[in-house]
């Protein structure tokens, strides 16, 4: 009579391209080594936006050959600077409008890294990694 128990599993959210982008790019700009004009970690850079290293150094490739960021010099370029500020730009519509409403809080997804941080920060704020990792 009965068949099989199915057990309904939450689909895992998946960044997409732009979402991953513009975490690279801010957690770029929020770079201590970039703040102090040291060479950047690119490790530290794909532990904070949570991307595994095989993909990581695919994505680095593409924002280099978009000219969004200059690997070498860990130098985020005028169009990376105008990608990140428009991606930030509609993060905080975005968090805005969800904060209003609670339907739209529903209906949207989660944001990357960057977004959820910067709906606390100005994108030029310095940030401490946060201690317990599961905020983002």
């Amino acid at each position: 009579m009965g068949g099989p128990i199915v057990e309904r599993v939450e689909k895992k959210y998946r960044r997409g391209r732009v979402e991953i982008y513009g975490d690279i790019l801010f957690w770029v700009k929020q770079s201590r080594e970039v703040q102090q004009g040291r060479r950047i970690s690119w490790s530290r850079i794909q532990s904070l936006a949570y991307i595994p290293q095989t993909r990581f150094k695919g994505h680095l490739k593409e924002m280099h050959d978009l000219a969004l960021l200059d690997v070498e010099s860990g130098e985020v370029l005028p169009a990376g600077e105008e990608f990140l500020s428009s991606y930030l730009g509609l993060v905080r519509v975005l968090t805005e409008r969800e904060s209003s409403s609670a339907s739209a809080q529903e209906r949207l997804r989660p944001e990357g890294i960057a977004a959820r941080a910067a709906a606390r920060l100005s994108p030029l704020t310095p940030l401490a990694p946060p201690a317990d990792r599961s905020v983002y």
